[in-house]
């Protein structure tokens, strides 16, 4: 996790994740995943290997 980041109770952020900038809600499950700058809605699940920029 980088500066900026904001990450909501109960969620699982697994193995090789980058996360920059972003807003996580709470209860997201997402590994492999870079998120740049975005939102992630609370109780969404990111498909591994996703990229989420601006």
């Amino acid at each position: 996790m980088q500066k900026g980041t904001i990450i909501g109770e109960d969620c699982v952020i697994g193995p090789n994740c980058r996360l920059t900038g972003a807003r996580v809600g709470a209860g997201v499950r997402m590994e492999y995943a870079i998120i740049e700058g975005r939102v992630v809605a609370s109780g969404e699940s990111i498909a591994p290997f996703s990229l989420l920029s601006k």
